[in-house]
């Protein structure tokens, strides 16, 4: 995770690390909103990625991360449940080289969190 990534992706991976995957939606929500007040207030359109980075940069990297992209060329984590993971596996294994699929597909089952 070097260069762009490290830069631009650092904050995401950091937020879905301590806030959990479900609360993506609301922070995506949030952002326009937050984007158009600080436009109006004539501080610019970006300051929510700014600032989302500035904060990431303070914090450190976990070593398993730098590990993965020491392992791989490129990651993807997909959250699936029920019918999905039969179709997401199906999908990736047809579509992905032999050489370049990955060496085992991590799947964890988990139970369903009431709404």
């Amino acid at each position: 995770m070097r260069g762009i990534a490290a830069r631009y992706g650092k904050d995401t991976f950091l937020f879905i690390k301590t806030m959990g995957t479900n609360r993506i939606p609301a922070l995506l929500a949030t952002k326009p909103r937050f984007d158009a007040i600080t436009t109006m207030l004539g501080l610019g359109s970006t300051i929510s990625d700014r600032v989302s980075q500035w904060v990431a940069d303070l914090m450190p990297l976990p070593p398993r991360m730098m590990a993965f992209h020491e392992r791989y060329q490129h990651h993807l984590l997909l959250k699936m449940c029920g019918k999905g993971i039969e179709e997401a596996q199906t999908y990736l294994s047809s579509f992905l080289p032999s050489k370049e699929r990955v060496t085992s597909l991590n799947i964890r089952r988990q139970k369903r969190k009431p709404p």
